[in-house]
């Protein structure tokens, strides 16, 4: 379809708003209406709606909606919806959901759901759920129970169960029954089963 000089100049007006910047080359200031091809340059404001394709460069701004493919670089900001595949670097704040795979590293701050797979590193928080595998050491409490090892220290309480072995030392209490061993000691109080 070809447009007449009248219709791309209407089109320009009542859609685009041009600029120059400070080599004198011109510079898009504002779109209002939908790209449905590609932007090959920087998009320095905001986007309203949908990114249909993929975003090679970083997004300073926040993301509304949903991000259906990788994010090869950092998340600066909070991710309030879910995370369908890993995460392979840090998350410095808090995980208020559930983590259906492994951390392979450390936690700084409160797990608030359940943890299905192992817990390689440190919890400096607490694990307000249930941890399915095994974890290392915990600077917090375990508000659930822990189906695998416990690998490292616990400095608060174990308020469920612990099905495998403690190897390291539980400065708080076990509220119910430790299946497996105990490695070293307890401050506090346990029930061994």
């Amino acid at each position: 379809m070809n447009l007449t000089n009248k219709e791309i100049l209407y089109f320009v007006r009542e859609n685009l708003t041009l600029d120059k910047d400070k080599d004198g080359h011109y510079i898009l200031k504002e779109v209002s209406c939908d790209v449905e091809g590609h932007v090959y340059g920087d998009v320095s404001g905001n986007v309203g709606g949908n990114v249909g394709g993929d975003v090679g460069g970083d997004v300073v701004g926040d993301v509304g909606g949903h991000v259906k493919g990788d994010v090869v670089g950092t998340v600066f900001g909070d991710v309030y919806g879910n995370v369908g595949g890993n995460v392979v670097g840090n998350v410095k704040g808090s995980v208020k959901g559930d983590v259906r795979g492994h951390i392979d590293g450390n936690v700084h701050s409160t797990v608030f759901g359940d943890v299905y797979g192992n817990v390689v590193g440190n919890v400096v928080g607490d694990v307000e759920g249930d941890v399915e595998g095994s974890v290392g050491d915990v600077y917090g409490s375990v508000a659930g129970d822990v189906y695998g090892n416990l690998e490292g220290s616990v400095k608060g309480s174990v308020f469920g169960d612990v099905r495998g072995d403690v190897k390291g030392s539980v400065l708080g209490s076990i509220g119910n029954y430790v299946y497996g061993n105990v490695g070293k000691g307890f401050l506090g109080l346990v029930q061994e089963k």
